[in-house]
């Protein structure tokens, strides 16, 4: 059984809290007459004006995204000291724009952390936290999705963590290298409200989503020389800058994710050739218009992916597909 852990994390809640008071968040459509939220715009009201605020705001319109956010908080220290940890890496500096930027944000959120001793809040809402980790029943759930994702990738991780953001939308996918191994992060949003709690049950399909990001992305990193040859075949993907793909990398790692998942909804849990089709349907109505060609090729991996030793193997044979889009 591998290390799971299912949290609620002090760093990652403090940028929820930071990024709460951005202006694109005065109108919250998922969460609304939720008493923990309610409990964080009194406490934190007072500092919505504060530098953190405004320098996210600033990373935020130069192109900084949400799992750009997420994904920096792990690699510090929890608050409210946040020292590096571990290596920023280039993905994150290169959407804040410089290190210097990232300097100064975190040290913005350092001085947000310490003024409005937010450590203090949240150790005082420890109870709320454990009962939604309860509640979502994930520690057992997610141990089928790793021994699944390890076996199709042939790849071993040294440690997961689930990260429950109550106070965020969307759901979001890290990784970090240790001396130990990679560390994977998925960061899950609240499926609903009820009765005033966040509710996190049956997300293990998007988990797996995002688990599958600290598998995918650190290969196509590798052949980004290779990658970067077929880049032009972005054009004629557009629309999904506006769902958050906006380069042809983050674009390939998707078409390659949401086809993995095809697959092993096919091998690993039956899925019949009705319901295969009808989710690659799906798929290209999103705007993913090439994903038959790599259902196709990840289904031949699939089939035979002992021979090739894991998936980085096969990785330049899926690369080779894109020849035939030229």
């Amino acid at each position: 059984m591998r290390e799971c852990e299912v949290l609620v994390d002090p760093r990652v809640e403090l940028a929820s809290v930071v990024q709460l008071y951005a202006p694109w968040n005065k109108e919250r459509r998922k969460i609304k007459e939720y008493i923990y939220l309610d409990d964080v715009l009194k406490v934190f009201g007072r500092w919505k004006n504060h530098e953190a605020v405004r320098c996210f705001m600033d990373l935020f319109y130069s192109g900084f995204s949400y799992d750009a956010l997420v994904g920096l908080m792990v690699h510090l220290s929890d608050p409210p000291l946040l020292k590096v940890t571990t290596e920023l890496p280039k993905y994150i500096i290169g959407k804040a724009g410089s290190v210097e930027s990232l300097k100064s944000f975190i040290k913005s959120l350092r001085d947000f952390a310490l003024k409005s001793n937010f450590m203090g809040f949240y150790k005082n809402h420890q109870c709320f936290y454990e009962n939604i980790i309860m509640l979502s029943n994930l520690k057992d759930d997610v141990q089928g999705t790793i021994m699944l994702l390890e076996d199709f990738f042939q790849v071993s991780v040294w440690r997961y963590n689930v990260v429950l953001t109550p106070l965020l939308e969307g759901n979001y996918g890290h990784y970090i290298k240790t001396s130990h191994g990679a560390e994977v992060f998925a960061f899950i949003s609240p499926k609903e409200i009820v009765d005033g709690s966040p509710i996190f049950r049956s997300t293990t399909a998007v988990i797996e989503h995002e688990f599958m990001h600290a598998f995918v992305n650190p290969i196509t990193e590798k052949f980004k020389n290779n990658v970067r040859k077929y880049s032009y075949l972005y054009k004629d993907l557009q629309s999904l800058s506006s769902i958050g793909y906006g380069n042809w990398e983050t674009a390939l790692n998707e078409f390659i994710i949401r086809a993995c998942a095809i697959v092993i909804g096919s091998c690993y849990r039956g899925l019949k050739k009705e319901e295969i089709t009808k989710w690659l349907c799906i798929e290209e109505k999103r705007g993913f218009k090439y994903i038959k060609l790599f259902y196709k090729a990840i289904r031949g991996y699939a089939k035979d992916r002992y021979k090739y030793g894991g998936f980085q193997e096969f990785y330049p044979k899926i690369l080779k597909i894109l020849d035939n889009l030229s």
